[in-house]
């Protein structure tokens, strides 16, 4: 699964913009936009800037199943197990 971040980063290096200009345009200093683009990171705020300039948005995602069953019930069922 790809990350949303790494996501940001394909589109700011695609947008043809310099990092000066969405510097600029975001007041994101250029050190930090460098960070992350060497894989750093960067607060959600910071990101929302970015998404905002890049005109960025998120779609509908298409969720795992998630077993209802808890790790931690498991967990338990074990050591009552081990009890016996």
């Amino acid at each position: 699964m790809v990350k949303i971040s790494d996501q940001i980063r394909q589109e700011i290096e695609s947008s043809g913009m310099t990092r000066y200009r969405i510097s600029k345009l975001t007041g994101v200093a250029q050190s930090t936009l460098s960070r992350f683009m060497s894989g750093g990171e960067m607060s959600t705020a910071v990101l929302d800037r970015v998404a905002d300039v890049l005109r960025l948005t998120i779609g509908p995602v298409k969720r795992r199943q998630v077993s209802k069953r808890s790790s931690r019930s498991k967990t338990t069922k074990a050591r009552k197990t081990k009890g016996r």
